[in-house]
């Protein structure tokens, strides 16, 4: 059983799934999902009541704080009691942060704030080292050291290259880059809590905790979501498209979300942005993996964003992973689809019988007649394509109407080099109203190359739709389609880069 618990505390509902593995002789381990730390625990100490529980909870929600920030809080303001503490608190005005109560609330107080001790432990802090050193010397009176060259070498007991190390560090008072990791030791050692650097803010430029309730951030994860790659989490996160309006809204979003961005640059067939690693690990906490997003799947809660953002993400996923397309029927009738595609990993769930037996390539789901394969591959959608039909359904559903959008559906597998399998899934629709709505109300992003095309096909779609068409506007609209392909054409891209960026392909 793994558990997480609140800046420490344990609640009651928790306290009991813990008791209870562990009286089943079950392994049971405390993640602290800021830093994936896993640690073994062997008994439940000191676990809130109901009580308690729901009374952190409020106070939660009330303080605007999250669960790290108020654990400081009661532990420095302990009154002997956890009511009577948290009562003290609450009726304490400078601890209430009402300037973060802004809307759109995008991400739950919880993981609101990402804290320095997030930071992986090579990543550099610039620390302003006159506020350190005044915590370490507050820290060895409390301890009652004389100094910390008796803390470290007799009271702790370790080697002289620590002390000589801490003596380097907190000589010179000025700001300077730290690792994340050092200032961890340090802190471990002095029994200095984490967030006490916050709290005396030790750092610049970034200074923590960072509030990752920002629309510019969650619209820069959705370009890496559908079109982007974070490799580690000390690398530039990447994104590609070939057109440089998309990267001009990247880019934007970036920027905005106070993150650093380069590009675009030639890149095979496309075009390469980056965006700082700092950016990626924020993007990383709210919801975007690292390496294969078909193996790690993202997930954005779609239910917290507000109309803005929502529309911008839907805005956006249509116009890098979407589609619209007019076809002509036997009747010489014109059929609309709008079409979002999204792909799962399934190798890991699949016999490897099967995955031997497929070549490399693409197979068609209706080619695999094992239904016991087919139920397989149906139970694991890709997350984020379930969740855009959840939301498109509950933002757009008629009254009495259960769900207007059909579910999605696996189309095809794609058997990798490297003998992965994956799945290529659809949610489309057909139906006139919902197309329609889907160009009203969405579109794709303006200025984008596929949003012209996306105008020119609608225009023929709309205007002749519900009748038989005649030789000449079949014509017609296969002349469209040559003179707008869905790829971006060379002129175009080097129109908009030279516009956009100043620079040519």
């Amino acid at each position: 059983m793994v558990y997480s618990d609140l800046g420490g505390f344990i609640t009651a509902g928790v306290a009991v799934e813990i008791e209870h593995a562990l009286s089943l002789g079950k392994p049971v381990y405390r993640l602290d999902w800021r830093t994936e730390e896993l640690i073994k625990v062997s008994e439940v100490k000191g676990p809130l009541t109901i009580e308690e529980s729901r009374a952190l909870a409020d106070a939660l929600t009330y303080l605007v704080l999250d669960d790290t920030e108020l654990a400081y809080f009661i532990r420095g303001k302990w009154k002997g009691k956890f009511m009577d503490t948290l009562a003290a608190i609450m009726a304490d005005p400078s601890i209430r942060q009402p300037d973060r109560i802004v809307e759109p609330v995008l991400i739950n107080i919880l993981s609101r704030f990402y804290h320095w001790w997030q930071e992986p432990n090579n990543v550099a802090l610039n620390v302003d080292i006159k506020r350190l050193k005044e915590i370490v010397q507050e820290r060895l009176k409390e301890l009652g050291e004389r100094s910390l060259r008796s803390y470290i070498l007799k009271t702790l007991g370790l080697p002289k290259t620590r002390y000589d190390y801490y003596t380097y560090l907190l000589k010179e008072e000025k700001v300077k880059p730290v690792e994340a990791g050092t200032l961890r030791r340090l802190c471990d050692d002095l029994k200095v809590p984490y967030i006490e650097l916050e709290r005396r803010k030790v750092f610049i430029n970034p200074t923590f905790p960072i509030d990752l309730n920002k629309q510019a951030l969650f619209k820069a994860a959705i370009h890496i979501v559908n079109e982007g790659y974070m490799r580690t989490k000390t690398k530039n996160i990447e994104y590609y498209n070939s057109d440089p309006v998309l990267h001009r809204y990247f880019k934007r979003a970036v920027e905005e979300a106070g993150g650093a961005f380069s590009g675009p640059f030639k890149a095979h067939k496309v075009l390469a942005s980056y965006a700082d690693p700092l950016i990626g690990r924020l993007m990383n906490v709210i919801g975007v993996p690292y390496g294969s997003k078909s193996i790690r799947q993202p997930f954005i809660d779609l239910k917290l964003l507000d109309d803005g953002t929502w529309r911008y993400y839907f805005q956006t996923t249509l116009t890098e992973e979407g589609n619209f397309h007019v076809e002509v029927t036997e009747q010489n009738r014109l059929s609309g689809r709008i079409t979002l595609v999204r792909t799962v990993d399934v190798t890991d769930i699949l016999p490897k019988s099967f995955v031997n037996s497929l070549d490399q390539g693409f197979h068609s789901i209706k080619s695999v007649e094992d239904r016991a394969i087919q139920k397989l591959i149906a139970r694991r959608p890709p997350l984020m394509l379930m969740a855009e039909y959840m939301e498109l359904n509950r933002r757009h559903r008629p009254i009495g109407q259960v769900y207007p959008w059909r579910h999605p559906f696996p189309e095809r597998l794609l058997k990798t080099k490297d003998d992965r399998v994956t799945v290529q899934w659809r949610l489309e629709t057909r139906r006139r109203e919902l197309v329609d709505l889907i160009h009203d109300h969405y579109g794709m992003l303006p200025g984008t190359w596929k949003s012209l095309v996306f105008e020119k096909l609608y225009r023929f779609y709309r205007d002749h739709r519900g009748r038989r068409l005649s030789e000449g506007e079949v014509e017609e609209l296969y002349r469209i389609r040559k003179e707008y392909p869905w790829d971006v054409p060379q002129w175009w891209a080097e129109q908009k880069l030279r516009e956009l960026f100043g620079k040519g392909l």
